[in-house]
C-alpha cells in the first residue's frame, strides 16, 4: 500500500482519515494567551465543521 499519492503536477500528497480535536485545561488559570489564540485559530481554520462538545 502506498504511503503518498501523486497528483497530475507530479506532488506527493497523503490522505488522512478524519480525525476528532480536543482541547483540555485543567482549570481556568491554564487558559493562557497563547492556548486562547490557539482555540480562536482553530475555531477559525474549522469552519462550520467545528463542533463543541459539552
Amino acid at each position: 500500500m502506498p504511503l503518498f499519492e501523486y497528483s497530475d503536477s507530479g506532488q506527493a500528497y497523503a490522505q488522512t482519515e478524519p480525525m476528532d480535536i480536543y482541547l483540555c485545561l485543567a482549570d481556568r488559570f491554564a487558559m493562557t494567551a497563547k492556548v486562547r489564540v490557539f482555540m480562536d485559530y482553530l475555531c477559525e481554520a474549522l469552519g462550520d465543521s467545528w463542533q463543541v462538545q459539552v
